[in-house]
């Protein structure tokens, strides 16, 4: 036998072998070891036995009495993984859920979530234990709890808005904030939580004003009490991130637009945060026929970039800023390109097909410079496929 063909068996043989001892790694661990292991001295080893029981949850239900009780193990990981694995196992629900309820008081943070993800996995069968824990005496639990309970499912929104609302006057900052965020997703029950995330929006941490903002966004107009804050957190010495939230949120209220429209508008203006003009070209375009008046006169500004800017909102308006057609058409003679180019797309977006249009489409389609050509000749496309549909 040569020796390559002794090679060739001998990696066979390892290749064969390693499967095997591949085979019996994935095979489900005898959960009675496991228990025994949840006991051991050594964390690192009460930590793998509780994500062992996780990731082996059909064949671990013996385990939960084991589980339940390291969820008060000294170690945070061993808490966190037993959460989990509780979680995974589901039953019985009425030890598993109460437990999970219970660690909801932990003084971690990864526990407390863990607590509350393993609780969604459980889903249905953990509510009516919820519901009666929604009333429970302490914060957190009732806090916990109320959010669980929404994203398992929304039968019990009215039942749990009252508690989140009431929670946002909590003195303990995560608390409040859990709760903000929860409202977040129960809007048609949350107009009661308007007073007190206005008040969230002065809160010095930049985080708890996004959350507020995108809870009071959420609400829609019912939040409408709320417009002067979130207007005042489009000014420039607010971070981008509060203010391209403002902004959505207050198109989201959708009322007081005199109000706030002047202040979307100066986030047209340049700056090294290109996300903050991309963002008010939205605003203002989805808005439509009350931002045109101030998009005209941004035409008329002294940047490109805001000219520019303006002309792209305008062409996300469409067919509502038919008022700034004259005015786009005096643009194709502004000396930056992306101003013409996004004019022209405007104007194709607009969709009026008069003859000053086309007469200036048609001037456009011979511009210096390639792309507004382009972009003149897909407007005369589009504007040509409409009039023949009538």
């Amino acid at each position: 036998m040569s020796i390559h063909m002794l090679a060739r068996q001998f990696v066979t043989s390892i290749a064969v072998a390693g499967f095997a001892i591949s085979s019996d790694a994935l095979a489900a661990p005898d959960a009675a070891e496991m228990v025994k292991r949840l006991a051991d001295s050594n964390a690192v080893v009460r930590r793998a036995a509780a994500d062992e029981l996780a990731e082996h949850a059909a064949t671990a239900q013996s385990a939960v009495p084991a589980l339940i009780n390291a969820l008060n193990d000294r170690d945070v990981r061993v808490r966190a993984n037993s959460a989990r694995a509780l979680g995974k196992i589901k039953q019985p629900a009425e030890r598993v859920v109460p437990a999970l309820v219970e660690a909801f008081q932990d003084a971690d943070w990864t526990v407390r979530h863990n607590a509350a993800l393993a609780l969604r996995w459980v889903g249905e069968a953990a509510t009516p234990f919820l519901v009666e824990a929604v009333g429970d005496k302490r914060p957190r639990v009732r806090l916990f709890c109320a959010d669980t309970l929404n994203r398992i499912t929304p039968r019990y929104a009215a039942q749990t808005s009252p508690v989140l609302i009431a929670l946002l006057d909590h003195p303990e900052d995560e608390i409040r904030l859990i709760a903000a965020e929860a409202l977040g997703d129960l809007t048609s029950n949350a107009s009661g939580a308007v007073p007190a995330l206005t008040k969230l929006l002065d809160h010095p941490k930049t985080e708890a004003r996004v959350i507020a903002i995108k809870t009071l966004g959420a609400i829609g107009q019912p939040a409408n009490a709320a417009v002067p804050g979130l207007t005042a957190l489009l000014a420039a010495n607010q971070k981008t991130i509060v203010r391209v939230e403002a902004a959505r949120a207050l198109e989201s209220i959708g009322v007081n637009h005199a109000l706030w429209m002047p202040a979307v508008v100066q986030m047209l203006q340049p700056s090294h945060e290109e996300q903050l003009a991309a963002v008010a070209e939205l605003v203002l375009g989805r808005i439509g026929t009350p931002a045109v008046p101030l998009l005209v006169e941004a035409l008329k500004d002294a940047g490109p970039a805001v000219r520019a800017s303006a002309a792209e909102a305008l062409s996300i308006a469409g067919p509502s800023a038919i008022r700034a057609v004259p005015d786009l058409i005096s643009m194709l003679n502004d000396a930056d390109w992306s101003v013409r180019q996004r004019s022209v797309r405007a104007l194709g977006e607009i969709g009026l097909s008069s003859d000053q249009v086309i007469r200036a489409l048609n001037a456009a389609s011979n511009d210096r410079e390639e792309v507004v050509r382009v972009f003149a000749q897909e407007a005369l496309r589009k504007l040509s496929a409409r009039n023949q549909k009538g």
